[in-house]
């Protein structure tokens, strides 16, 4: 019944204290991507990093 019927389905999330569903998934969907927008800070950040790296201490070797 719960499948079939959409306003006992909310009905039935009400009473155990469901809200509405779709504030918390876009919620959801914006800090997923603030997080994906920092994962790709830091990776750009990172490849930098490492870039640098191997210019470092070039023609020091050696003495």
């Amino acid at each position: 019944m719960l499948r079939e019927d959409e306003e006992f389905r909310l009905a039935v999330m009400g009473l155990l204290g469901y809200a509405d569903p779709k504030p918390s998934v876009d919620g959801l969907v914006e800090t997923v991507n603030e997080l994906t927008k920092l994962v790709k800070a830091h990776e750009e950040r990172l490849a930098g990093v490492e870039g640098n790296r191997g210019t470092e201490g070039a023609g020091q070797e050696g003495g």
